[in-house]
């Protein structure tokens, strides 16, 4: 009886030992090794970015939100409602919504839908449905009101989705960079830079747009 117990555990004990050979001594230049590494990588460094970015919502946050009661009484208009003039040409309406909750801190939400085709329509590369939202922290006004305005950095999540290509849809992580002219008292133009990363590709796309609107 001793002796089939002792057999049992010299069996298990080489198994063990095979398996962590096994393990230690695995080919990390196949390609299943490559892409562990490579999502592994990915994964860390959105993680690293999205830990930045954090820090720096919390930071613009706390500035933002230093006791000034003059210029927090007259924000006036905090909801501001623009488009890319230029898209609907394309066959993109849009619109984007843009609401100021304190001093120099905005949230804002844009969508545009890929609804006719002309001939300034975009390729197929392009998703039909686009949709982003995110903070945005304005770093000084340049005119005497708590109305934002001026150089703003934003930190937008979103979605893209493609009706012929639904494997191509994916969320998205951007980070745009703009500037918000005021026109007169209600109406503005935002032209603004774009990378948008979407979380199941390798690459990062560039853009850049112009917005006209006005503010409610």
């Amino acid at each position: 009886m001793s002796s089939t117990i002792e057999e049992h555990h010299l069996r298990c004990e080489q198994t063990v030992w095979r398996v962590a050979q096994t393990l230690l001594s695995a080919d990390r230049s196949t390609p299943i090794a490559r892409n562990l590494n490579l999502n592994h990588y990915v994964s860390e460094s959105i993680m690293k970015l999205m830990y930045l970015l954090v820090l720096i919502s919390i930071w613009g946050t706390v500035f933002a939100s230093a006791p000034d009661t003059r210029l927090e009484t007259s924000i006036t208009r905090r909801l501001s409602v623009g488009i890319n003039p230029l898209k609907p040409f394309m066959g993109l309406p849009n619109i984007e919504l843009e609401y100021q909750l304190i001093r120099r801190f905005s949230v804002h939400a844009f969508t545009e839908y890929w609804a006719y085709n002309t001939f300034l329509s975009p390729d197929e590369t392009h998703p039909d449905l686009v949709i982003r939202t995110g903070p945005r922290y304005y770093f000084y006004s340049p005119v005497e009101s708590a109305n934002v305005s001026g150089f703003f950095a934003g930190i937008p999540l979103g979605y893209v989705w493609f009706e012929g290509n639904l494997h191509q849809s994916a969320l998205t992580l951007g980070a745009e960079l703009g500037y918000k002219f005021l026109l007169g008292k209600r109406f503005y133009a935002l032209p603004r830079g774009l990378l948008t990363y979407p979380l199941d590709s390798d690459k990062i796309l560039p853009g850049f747009e112009i917005l006209l609107g006005v503010r409610i």
